[in-house]
């Protein structure tokens, strides 16, 4: 059983709105809770399955602005901050550009293809960056060479030739 929670500010205007069940937050179909700001607009939004932040199809938690702007989004899978397909973190100045993001997978700083932590400045030049692999900060070079690796592996792997003769052993063995 899903029981709703509507708190308002002393004028009335909704303050919160929060969905429960016997894990403790939990809603499917939308945020679990909804804070808004006195001028009615949102504050912040958290997606939760059974009380863990908890989203596949978007950011679990969204934070804005007091004028209704994006503040910040952070994306969770069972309450681990992660994410594939770009920041896990994402925080915005009030006029919309990106002020700092940062990648995750399963709650650990990481990133194969670029640094894992990104500072902007005001003009939205990079400031400062840092590169992690498995939580572990390491240096760009050593990135690099990890790519590199990596690369000379896969052309190894994929032009590894097989004779016909042998192809043709492994195939009547079986028979």
């Amino acid at each position: 059983m899903t029981s709703i929670s509507v708190l308002f500010y002393p004028d009335g205007t909704l303050s919160l709105i929060r969905f429960r069940n016997i894990h403790g937050l939990h809603r499917i179909d939308g945020p679990a809770t909804i804070s808004f700001y006195e001028n009615g607009l949102p504050n912040l939004q958290y997606f939760c399955i059974k009380r863990k932040l908890h989203r596949l199809d978007g950011p679990a938690t969204q934070q804005f602005y007091p004028d209704g702007s994006l503040h910040s989004k952070k994306y969770y899978i069972n309450g681990k901050w992660h994410r594939i397909d770009g920041p896990a973190d994402q925080i915005f100045n009030n006029n919309g550009s990106i002020r700092e993001q940062s990648w995750w997978i399963n709650s650990k700083r990481h990133r194969i293809d670029g640094s894992a932590i990104q500072l902007f400045s005001v003009n939205g030049s990079i400031e400062y960056q840092a590169y992690f692999i498995n939580n572990k900060e390491i240096s760009h070079t050593h990135l690099l060479g990890l790519k590199l690796k990596f690369l000379i592996l896969i052309k190894n792997f994929i032009h590894t030739s097989v004779s016909y003769t042998h192809l043709r052993a492994h195939e009547t063995r079986g028979n």
